[in-house]
């Protein structure tokens, strides 16, 4: 063995989707590994924590899958397509559980592999790709397995010219199969629930694996109409193109800082003639606390905030007297702080279901829906 180098045997994931071993009880992280992988590495020191290089494998991991991608060794879009999608899930699980014991089973994606409908990608010497594992470089991808056929598609046509200065570019495929691209978007429709046609454009947000959004949008109607006697006034933030306002139930004053995401929101609900829904411009968080200073009070509160989650949303909440809030995350670490928040301004959980958003990622979606505590005002 290399004298500057150690034995490692991997025993655990890390939530971002690093292996982990431990050296003198302290752990080191090895990107592209699982447990029961036995390796000879190098350690260093990185961001204060100790990383380790594969130099060689001595044993691989039983829960190893056999990858069928050209790019796997150097983009960094799948780490886990080497790990078994059932050791995916439980990992997911045990993650989610570490904050929530009492949740749900884990919701699987419909499909593992082909379900991505939305990508944002770096353009490179005229080609598309992904950010390397590295950090430092672009892979160009003439096809990825976690895509749609009809973004496969896209990809194997030469990248379209973009403004100086524009590095990247996101694609969109339609319900019917159309891709649009940020560089020209139109909007596009993105499905329906409850009757209402919902729409998008490759240049907004939009959850990006289709059948596992139908699950999450089965959730939020869910626990938005089984209150026993109904919620008269509803409050959501970040309500982006409306992907679930339209589950909601009552008047619903719907946020969204984004105006053309409104805008499509707006589209929806005319074309459907819902005018239960009331449409406010501005910074989710900054508009939910202006109207707890008017006086204004919503007996349900729905949000669906991004990776940096709703900082101070126990304290609106309380000061909203909202009896239920629903919450939508994609971050496990801003969840966890904004649910001990929501706990200590009075609200309980009432149900945690994970949802793989996600398959061959570390990456999960959640539902998370709290009651305000009996006798708390």
């Amino acid at each position: 063995m290399n004298p500057h180098t150690v034995t490692l045997t991997i025993d655990s994931l890390a939530p971002l989707g690093d292996g982990v071993a431990h050296l003198e009880g302290r752990p080191i992280f090895v990107p592209g590994n699982f447990p029961g992988d036995v390796i000879e590495a190098r350690v260093t020191r990185r961001a204060g924590a100790l990383r380790g290089e594969v130099v060689r494998w001595l044993e691989q991991s039983p829960q190893r899958a056999p990858v069928d991608c050209p790019h796997f060794l150097k983009c960094g879009g799948c780490p886990w397509m080497a790990l078994s999608l059932a050791a995916q899930q439980a990992a997911k699980e045990t993650f989610f559980r570490r904050i929530f014991p009492d949740a749900a089973p884990l919701v699987a994606s419909p499909s593992s592999l082909g379900y991505r409908r939305r990508a944002t990608m770096k353009l490179v010497r005229g080609r598309l790709g992904f950010v390397e594992r590295a950090g430092h470089g672009v892979t160009p991808i003439e096809r990825c397995a976690l895509l749609v056929p009809e973004l496969n598609e896209r990809l194997a046509r030469p990248a379209p010219k973009l403004p100086k200065g524009t590095a990247e570019l996101s694609l969109l495929a339609s319900e019917e199969g159309a891709v649009g691209d940020s560089s020209a978007p139109k909007a596009m429709r993105l499905g329906a629930f409850q009757g209402v046609t919902l729409y998008g454009r490759a240049d907004l947000f939009a959850q990006a694996n289709r059948g596992a959004n139908l699950a999450l949008q089965a959730l939020v109607a869910r626990f938005a109409t089984n209150s026993g006697r109904g919620f008269e006034r509803t409050l959501e933030l970040y309500a982006g193109a409306g992907n679930f306002t339209f589950a909601l139930p009552g008047a619903v004053t719907a946020v969204e800082l984004t105006q053309p995401s409104l805008e499509l929101a707006r589209r929806s609900a005319a074309e459907a003639g819902r005018t239960n829904v009331r449409f406010v411009a501005g910074d989710a968080l900054k508009v939910a606390d202006s109207l707890a200073r008017e006086g204004q009070r919503f007996e349900l509160l729905m949000l669906d905030p991004p990776r940096a989650g709703a900082k101070g949303i126990g304290r609106l909440a309380r000061a909203l007297e909202a009896q239920r809030v629903i919450y939508v995350s994609c971050d496990l670490a801003t969840l966890a702080r904004d649910a001990a928040e929501l706990g200590a301004n009075g609200f309980e959980v009432l149900h945690a279901q994970p949802v793989d958003q996600f398959p061959q990622t570390p990456h999960l979606e959640s539902v998370v829906v709290f009651e305000r505590a009996p006798g708390r005002a």
